[in-house]
């Protein structure tokens, strides 16, 4: 996902730290997740 390129970039610019990283890549994919999901019951 763009999203996570992104985070990947900022946490080896130090501009995140790796718990930041690993917290909020935990919540892209819930995201995604739901997203998915709203897609998904959009098409039924």
């Amino acid at each position: 996902m763009e999203v996570q390129s992104q985070m990947e970039i900022a946490q080896l610019l130090n501009y995140i730290t790796k718990e930041q990283m690993d917290d909020l890549d935990e919540k892209t994919i819930e995201i995604a997740k739901m997203l998915s999901g709203l897609k998904a019951a959009k098409k039924s």
